[in-house]
């Protein structure tokens, strides 16, 4: 099997060069503005950490199995969350001595930062800066995307492997490159353990292959 070669975006889609000059207009130098939206990203997301004094039902569980696992009674722990990566990630930082809840935070707000990385990159390569540069504002501020990324909740760590699934498939067909569509499948099964739609981001490298 071949994977089919990709097409050239300068020549299917003007747009795509012609967004390359675009800046916006208050920032200037645009090669600024991503650092800029992490540090506004993990700042927002910081102050709603503090300001959150209230814990989901989910985040319950969540903080529940991190005690079961540290405990060694992983088989109270619901199968399908057995191999979840999220409370996993919340004992281990919880051993650096903060609470659980805190810790399941921290790793909510920090993933959703990082995820900001592979979201750009892909909307940059497919669709030229200008797209990357709204689609990266809209997700540093978007009130919702903030508020649940800083609860004890797998949604930031579900985008971070998400979105990192999606711009390695983007560039395995840009380079026809068998490694990179391996990668792709680790983070699409690990995304995919993180919640279970992470199995549609195998749909998309279906198409994207054919």
């Amino acid at each position: 099997l071949r994977m089919k070669q990709p097409r050239d975006t300068t020549t299917d889609h003007p747009s795509v060069t012609q967004n390359e000059g675009w800046r916006l207009p208050w920032l200037g130098d645009s090669r600024w503005l991503l650092p800029l939206l992490m540090i506004v990203t993990l700042g927002l997301r910081l102050v709603l950490v503090n300001a959150n004094d209230v814990i989901s039902r989910d985040g319950l569980n969540y903080v529940g199995w991190a005690h079961m696992i540290e405990s060694g009674n992983v088989e109270k722990i619901p199968d399908k969350y057995l191999l979840n990566p999220y409370p996993l990630l919340i004992v281990l930082v919880a051993r650096t001595g903060i609470n659980h809840v805190l810790a399941g935070q921290l790793i909510s707000a920090v993933a959703a930062t990082l995820a900001l990385l592979p979201l750009y990159w892909y909307c940059r390569s497919a669709f030229g800066r200008r797209v990357a540069e709204m689609a990266a504002l809209i997700y540093t501020v978007h009130p919702t995307m903030a508020h649940v990324s800083s609860e004890v909740l797998r949604e930031g760590l579900y985008w971070l492997f998400g979105f990192s699934a999606i711009a390695v498939f983007w560039s395995a067909v840009q380079h026809n490159s068998w490694w990179r569509f391996l990668l792709g499948g680790v983070l699409c099964i690990v995304a995919t353990m993180t919640r279970v739609e992470g199995i549609l981001l195998f749909v998309l490298a279906g198409m994207w292959w054919t």
